[in-house]
């Protein structure tokens, strides 16, 4: 056997003894990672936005526990709960300061090394996350099984001012003594500008640490946002050194790395944001590419982590951690994966109802609603893991992120070494089929991976984790029924791609554009699927459930003696949910009834003892009955109705109700033409007092196209200001119109976006839209011609109706050169 071939010997080993990497997740039972058979009847995902609603919910019982994200700030309430269990885990998304290498002196690696000494990710940590989260330099998650962070030769975990300095010195950032700030090594003076995106809080906190670090440095820098306006990738009106952002990776594989900092990419600021070019990182990303086996894989890519901390193209902050909360009292067995989290195949395999019983339902909380179940291309992390458990793959991951079998196992690889037959350069890869089927009782078969192959082909453009796709050389079935697929070279990651492949059944998809196919329909899927569980029932931004099944992996778990032991179905909760109002306020009453009833016989059997009770004693206790019976009830049901009512509207705002706003003005033009609208420059800084004159009544003309049209043209305010300049006063005029715009009534926010979707110009391509974020309401349209961009946002507050942030931009191409502007009204 050749060295290729002993290579692809040992990734199969690694691969079918799960010998990957050490696990951070406890221990647990291997059969229940990925396989098992249900002991549950269904899981339903309930839509909780809100994050104080969450953490309701899991006190509450509505929720066993939750797939969205929950502030570590409530950990204490959480932990007070005895009905609790609480514990951190770890997210794949980081806060990270990228430099860009394409300025100078930013692409002096010096700078950035002198800037990663003196930056203090602990104090990040605890100031910025209140200790709720991990200093942190490899740009793969500490809990990734590539991760390489404990082997890192040196950590910038504390700040370090005199071996930055020490570093800036050596080569040749010079005081200047009469500024007092650094020159670059040429002798040139330069500032540093620090962006990062609006209104995250956390994000201009650490974009105010980067500000001192410099300062520290004797570096001149300056801080400033980037409105939702702007594309830091794509537009070359966006200006920074340093970005400040978010950012979420892929922990189970690393090629990613290899478009995002490989000097090939560097001139593409779509492909990568740093610009980032290095010769040794460029080796060790074709060795990554071509590696054969994972230990091959390990060692280069524990390597290419020390090239980046070496030379911090990007920087993280800190890693976040986020609470897993679960109730302990209806379930048990319950597993946690290697990130620490609950919400998994393992748990939903395992877990069993406290008392011994089989079946049931579990609520799970997610925090937003599930626009599409592409299998291909998931909308959310929830969307990505339902479409994991409904369709299946040849291969997949198990608790420990490590990949093991699921529809086939693999029965042999080979190269041009192992097998003259395989051409040179190709790899092939047999797998053994195992026998599942489809919901519809159908098998799942070698055509339905074809078909799939051949939608996935037939696509002009793939992302990233698809691009193996175009390494496919031929793919057949043999005598036997394995499947045998050929590539057309040697690399590990193709196995990862053919094996993590969602099938879908022959002739499923709807569209010949797969990667924009939903196969979320509002009457479920619109196509059969295969797994332990399968899609029974959703309410479009309500909750989605499915049931365990009789085919694939597993099958029903049944009941027990006929009796379904059921806390979801069976809780006053669900009634009123599902509309049984009726039935909800005679239990109010007759639970009501019963309170007043057992004060007033008590009341009399104590007359009759002898002990004395007045009737204002009686009063007393009827009330206490009702509070009793109002605050057992009601947080059951009451809240519930609401929630489900069909759209209503009121104002959280008032005739005289005034607030104050600060305008902003931000303008790039290039060229000779200098636009009219840069007149508002003289509006910069300037706070304004606007007063509610008049609102209008509300109707259910809102939920239209043309009510909404005329809701939002009312003229709503005006303004209260004193003014001294005529000119000032006419232009604050003109942007009246769009505070009035923002002042939406607060109620069904979904009602309200789906009736967003006014239509430009047939000339434009226009881009209307409309979501909750946070506690703002943001909506607005975008509009586009070839050379021109512009449009309109607001965001409204979601307590008070006051429209907090109001932006007005426009770019365009033209006239000799390119004019932008972004016109920002922002609530004081």
């Amino acid at each position: 056997m050749g060295r290729i071939g002993t290579g692809i010997a040992v990734s199969l080993i690694a691969l079918l003894v799960l010998a990957h990497a050490p696990s951070t997740a406890p221990a647990q039972e291997s059969v229940y990672d990925v396989f098992g058979i249900p002991r549950i009847d269904r899981v339903v995902y309930k839509v909780l936005e809100d994050e104080d609603i969450r953490v309701l919910a899991l006190q509450a019982g509505e929720a066993e526990m939750h797939a969205g994200y929950i502030p570590p700030q409530h950990m204490t309430l959480l932990e007070s709960d005895p009905d609790l269990d609480v514990s951190l885990s770890y997210e794949s998304s980081f806060c990270v300061i990228a430099f860009n290498c394409r300025r100078y002196p930013l692409n002096l690696s010096s700078f950035r090394q002198a800037f990663a000494s003196a930056f203090d990710k602990e104090k990040a940590v605890n100031d910025v996350c209140d200790g709720f989260a991990k200093a942190h330099d490899s740009i793969i998650p500490f809990c990734s099984p590539w991760c390489a962070e404990d082997e890192l030769p040196h950590h910038y975990y504390s700040a370090d001012s005199a071996r930055a300095a020490l570093i800036l010195d050596r080569n040749g950032f010079r005081i200047n003594p009469v500024t007092g700030y650094r020159r670059a090594p040429d002798g040139s003076e330069f500032n540093v500008t620090i962006r990062h995106g609006s209104g995250v809080e956390s994000l201009s906190q650490v974009a105010l640490l980067a500000l001192e670090t410099l300062d520290a440095l004797q570096i001149r820098a300056s801080v400033a946002p980037i409105y939702a306006a702007e594309s830091t990738y794509s537009d070359p009106g966006v200006s920074f050194d340093i970005l400040v952002e978010e950012r979420t990776v892929e922990p189970s594989r690393i090629d990613w790395l290899v478009h995002e900092f490989s000097s090939s990419n560097a001139h593409d600021s779509l492909l990568s944001l740093t610009g980032f070019s290095n010769a040794s990182f460029d080796e060790l990303a074709h060795n990554l590419l071509s590696s054969m086996s994972i230990e091959a894989a390990n060692e280069t890519a524990k390597h290419m982590q020390i090239v980046l901390q070496e030379n911090v193209p990007l920087l993280v902050a800190y890693q976040n951690r986020g609470l897993q909360v679960l109730r302990n009292d209806w379930y048990t067995g319950h597993v946690f994966d290697r990130f620490g989290r609950v919400h998994n195949r393992g748990t939903l395999l395992k877990m069993y109802n406290a008392e011994g019983y089989p079946g049931g339902t579990v609520p799970i909380g997610i925090d937003r609603p599930l626009e599409s179940l592409n299998p291909f291309l998931p909308d959310s992390d929830i969307g990505a893991f339902l479409s994991g458990l409904l369709f299946p793959r040849l291969l997949q991951y198990d608790l420990s992120y490590q990949l093991t079998q699921n529809l086939a196992t693999i029965a042999g690889a080979a190269t041009h070494d192992d097998n003259p037959n395989v051409p040179l350069g190709h790899s092939r890869y047999t797998f053994s089929l195992k026998q599942m089927e489809w919901s519809d009782g159908g098998l799942v078969t070698p055509d339905d991976i074809l078909y799939t192959i051949d939608a996935l082909k037939a696509q002009s453009y793939l992302p990233n984790e698809l691009r193996w796709v175009r390494e496919l050389a031929e793919v057949t079935v043999s005598d036997s029924g394995s499947l045998v697929v050929e590539f057309s070279s040697c690399s590990l990651w193709n196995l990862f791609g053919i094996g993590l492949m969602p099938i879908v059944p022959l002739d499923a998809v709807s569209t010949p554009d797969v990667m924009s196919w939903n196969p979320l329909r509002y009457n479920g899927l619109s196509c059969s699927t295969s797994g332990p569980f399968s899609f029974t029932d959703l309410e479009i931004s309500e909750f989605y459930e499915i049931s365990s099944t009789e085919y694939g992996v597993g099958f029903s778990a049944g009941t027990y003696d006929g009796a379904r032991v059921d806390p979801w179905l069976d809780s006053p909760m669900n009634w009123l949910q599902e509309g049984y109002l009726g039935s909800s306020l005679l239990i109010l009453l007759g639970s009501l009834a019963g309170s007043l009833s057992l004060v007033a016989v008590g009341g009399l059997v104590l007359r009759r003892r002898g002990m004395p009770l007045s009737g204002v004693d009686m009063i007393r206790g009827a009330i206490a009955a009702l509070v009793v019976c109002s605050f057992c009830v009601s947080p059951l049901s009451i809240q519930y109705y609401t929630a489900v009512s069909k759209p209503y509207f009121s104002w959280g705002v008032s005739v005289g109700d005034a607030f104050e706003m600060e305008v902003g003005f931000r303008g790039y033009s290039s060229g000779n033409y200098v636009p009219d609208v840069f007149r508002y420059a003289v509006l910069e800084g300037l706070v304004i007092r606007v007063e509610i004159a008049a609102l209008g009544p509300l109707d259910s003309a809102i939920t239209s196209e043309s009510g909404l049209r005329n809701l939002m043209e009312r003229e709503k305010v005006h303004l209260t200001s004193d003014i001294s300049s005529s000119e000032v006063e006419s232009l604050l005029e003109l942007l009246l119109p769009y505070v009035s715009s923002s002042i939406l009534p607060l109620g069904d926010w979904d009602a309200l976006g789906r009736v967003f979707d006014f239509q430009g110009s047939p000339y434009m391509a226009t881009t209307s839209f409309a979501f909750e974020i946070g506690g703002h309401f943001a909506f607005g349209y975008y509009s586009y011609m070839i050379d021109c961009g512009g449009g309109w946002q607001s965001e409204i507050s979601l307590t008070n109706g006051f429209p907090s942030v109001i932006q007005i931009w426009s770019s365009c191409y033209g006239y000799g050169g390119q004019v932008s502007y972004i016109l920002a009204l922002e609530l004081v």
